[in-house]
């Protein structure tokens, strides 16, 4: 009997060394990797981006995520990083300063909301006016060409506006009526074009839901989760679109889900459904932990990669609820 319980206990042991072993390992590699590109001086801070070396305001909000999600695995001067996200917050107030995607902004904004930072309503109210003649602007580019080019540039429009709306419902602005009527004008002309294979895309779900959410714009909630259900595979994954529309096409595909498709699909039915009605929820939160055990430094060729991708596991994590 006593050899029995003897035999238990180092089994146990064991068990929970190889775990140690393991976890360590993977959050060495990652300790690695934010102290590698965390930069600090006596006036401000930040994460460098290793393909220019430089203070990037994505590459900081995604290691600032990932570094908060794991526990604080670095020290980070807060308000010292305050001040490059003021600094870019400011440059947001000139519309010759905004990225044509809006995507830059949109994390700047994001990390001022993690990090507290307050801003008064002149300030938001010269970012919402730049953005707004960004808007304007970038309808102005629309191509005189084919039919499917216009229907391309429509389709990326859709995510300027996106990122648009992001922004705004953080800052919580009013929309003013033109831009109201420019965003509903783009959705329009991109659901009459989109193609029947498009219409069954993980990208084209998303971006058209939450616009017209946001928009107050009704929604076939039904449809919605039909359309996810066919994308949606047994390990709790989601595929960018259904093999066969895939192959349909040509393009060089994949059986498997990926990470940005099943982030986008549990935002929209977490939104639809709540955290604690997602059917999916269970197998999802197993997906996420295979992920990060198999999600380690060495598999990336820099660390700006890594912890690109690493960004979006944790943000499907916190999405999920998931706690490690």
């Amino acid at each position: 009997m006593s050899r029995k319980i003897l035999l238990v206990a180092l089994t146990f042991i064991f068990m929970l060394f190889t775990f140690a072993c393991s976890s360590t390992s993977r959050n060495n590699g990652l300790v690695e990797s934010l102290q590698e590109t965390y930069f600090e001086n006596d006036q401000v801070a930040g994460f460098l981006n290793t393909f220019t070396n430089q203070i990037d305001i994505t590459t900081t909000y995604y290691s600032f995520e990932i570094n908060q999600f794991f526990g604080n695995l670095i020290k980070i001067d807060e308000e010292k990083l305050k001040l490059v996200v003021l600094s870019k917050i400011l440059n947001m107030t000139e519309e010759k300063n905004l990225t044509r995607s809006l995507a830059e902004e949109k994390n700047t904004i994001s990390l001022a909301e993690e990090l507290k930072v307050q801003l008064d309503s002149d300030l938001k109210n010269k970012i919402n006016n730049s953005l707004e003649e960004h808007l304007k602007n970038e309808l102005k580019q629309t191509p005189e060409s084919d039919q499917t080019t216009i229907n391309i540039n429509h389709q990326y429009k859709l995510q300027i506006h996106y990122n648009y709306l992001f922004i705004n419902k953080i800052l919580n602005m009013k929309i003013s009526p033109p831009i109201m009527n420019l965003i509903e004008d783009n959705l329009i002309k991109v659901e009459n074009n989109l193609t029947q294979i498009e219409q069954k895309s993980m990208k084209a779900i998303y971006y058209t839901y939450f616009i017209k959410k946001w928009l107050e714009i009704p929604i076939n909630e039904k449809d919605i989760v039909e359309k996810l259900n066919q994308l949606r595979l047994a390990d709790g994954s989601y595929l960018f679109l259904p093999v066969k529309e895939q192959k349909k096409i040509e393009i060089n595909g994949s059986e498997y889900g990926d990470i940005f498709s099943t982030s986008f699909a549990n935002e929209v039915l977490i939104d639809i459904n709540g955290i604690n009605n997602s059917k999916s929820t269970e197998k999802t939160l197993e997906f996420i932990d295979n992920y990060l055990k198999k999600n380690n430094k060495s598999n990336y060729e820099n660390s700006t990669l890594y912890i690109n991708d690493l960004y979006e596991v944790v943000h499907l994590a916190k999405i999920m609820e998931y706690n490690e």
